[in-house]
C-alpha cells in the first residue's frame, strides 16, 4: 500500500456530531479539508462548533472557523462535489442504513461513502445501493482526532480502487491508516482487542488477580512494550521459537467462551457501566471521573508525541545511506 503522493480530502461531509463525528471533523479541519458536519438537531449546533474547535487545537493545529460549516438540514450540504462522506450515527443497522439510503442518489459518482461503524459490516448498511461500489467502512478510535489508526474496510462489492484512494486521503490526513480486505466481524484491532479482553476478563472471574493488577500487568509489561514494536515485531526480536514453546503451555489454559463472562454481563446487568454510570470496577464521583478522563487523555497526547518521535527516528534511518561492501571492508 505504498504511497508517495497521498491525495488530501479537499472536502469532507461528517453526518453525527456525536464525540465520534466531533473528532473526526476535527481531524480531516486540521489537516486542511474543509468540512461540513450534518447533525439533526440544530440545538446542539453551538456545542458541536466549540466541541471541534477544542478537538483541532489539541492536535497542535489552527483552528480556521472558514473551513467549517454546521447544518441541521440533510439536503444543504454539496454532495455531488464532496471527496468523502463519513457516517458517524449510533451503532444500529437500521439508522446506519437510513443514512445511507438517503445520501445515496444525492453523493457523486466518485464520492467515497464510509461508515464509522465499530462492528457492523459495511457490506450490510450498503447492500443493494448504487454507492455500494465507492462505500468503506472507516473506522476511526476514540478520540478520534488523537489516536492515528483508522481501519480502513473492504466490502463484498467494494472496488478496491476505492479502498485504496481513502488510504491515501488518511495518510494525507496524517492517519495511519490499515486495509483490512474482508468484512469480518470486529474487522482488525478490535477482533485483536477483544481477544486480549475476553482474557481479561477471565482472569477476573477466576479469582486470579485484582482489577488493579489485572491492569497493571498490562500497562507496566506488554502494554508499555508496544509503543516501541507491534506483537509480531515483538516475537521475532524474542524469537519465534520461544513463542511456540510458550504457546504449547498457555493455550491449553486460555478461555475460549463465545459469550461474555459473569463478572461483565453482571456489571452490565446493574447499570454499572463505567466512568458514563460513575460505577464500574470501580466507583466514581463526577469529579473523580472527569479528571480520570482528561488524565487520560494527556497521557495519549505524550503517547502520540511519543510515537511520531519513534517513526521519525526509524524514518531517518531508514533514508541513511548504506554502506558499500567495499566500504565496509576498508573500514576492518
Amino acid at each position: 500500500m505504498a504511497d508517495d503522493n497521498p491525495a488530501i480530502a479537499k472536502h469532507v461531509i461528517v453526518i453525527g456530531a456525536g464525540a465520534m463525528g466531533r473528532d473526526i471533523a476535527a481531524m480531516f479541519l486540521a489537516s486542511g479539508s474543509d468540512v461540513e458536519i450534518v447533525l439533526r438537531d440544530s440545538s446542539k449546533s453551538k456545542a458541536a462548533w466549540e466541541g471541534i474547535s477544542v478537538s483541532v487545537a489539541e492536535t497542535g493545529r489552527p483552528f480556521e472557523a472558514s473551513r467549517l460549516t454546521i447544518r441541521s438540514d440533510m439536503h444543504r450540504p454539496d454532495w455531488t462535489n464532496a471527496d468523502l462522506v463519513v457516517e458517524a450515527v449510533p451503532e444500529d443497522l437500521a439508522t446506519k442504513r437510513a443514512v445511507f439510503l438517503e445520501i445515496a442518489g444525492r453523493v457523486g459518482s466518485d464520492t467515497i461513502v464510509a461508515s464509522n461503524a465499530s462492528a457492523i459490516p459495511i457490506s450490510a448498511i450498503a447492500v443493494e445501493l448504487s454507492l455500494d461500489r465507492h462505500a468503506i467502512g472507516m473506522h476511526f478510535f476514540l478520540p478520534a482526532h488523537l489516536v492515528p489508526l483508522v481501519e480502513v474496510v473492504r466490502g463484498q462489492n467494494t472496488d478496491p480502487a476505492a479502498a485504496d484512494r481513502a488510504v491515501s486521503m488518511l495518510r494525507a490526513a496524517g492517519r495511519r491508516p490499515v486495509l483490512v480486505r474482508r468484512d469480518t466481524p470486529g474487522f482488525l484491532a478490535n477482533r485483536i482487542q477483544h481477544a486480549m479482553m475476553r482474557e481479561v476478563f477471565a482472569v477476573i472471574d477466576e479469582g486470579l488477580a485484582s482489577a488493579e493488577d489485572v491492569d497493571a500487568a498490562v500497562r507496566y509489561s506488554f502494554g508499555m512494550r508496544f509503543l516501541a514494536a507491534g506483537p509480531l515485531m515483538q516475537k521475532e526480536l524474542s524469537g519465534l521459537d520461544t513463542q511456540m514453546a510458550a504457546a504449547r503451555s498457555i493455550y491449553p489454559v486460555l478461555s475460549n467462551n463465545t459469550e461474555p463472562g459473569p463478572s461483565l454481563a453482571e456489571k452490565v446487568k446493574l447499570g454499572h457501566a463505567g466512568l458514563k454510570a460513575l460505577n464500574g470496577f470501580w466507583q466514581w464521583t463526577p469529579e473523580e471521573a472527569e479528571r480520570v478522563r482528561e488524565e487520560f487523555r494527556a497521557a495519549l497526547m505524550q503517547s502520540l508525541d511519543l510515537l511520531n518521535r519513534i517513526d521519525q527516528a526509524s524514518s531517518r534511518l531508514d533514508a541513511a545511506p548504506v554502506a558499500s561492501n567495499d566500504e565496509v571492508e576498508s573500514s576492518h
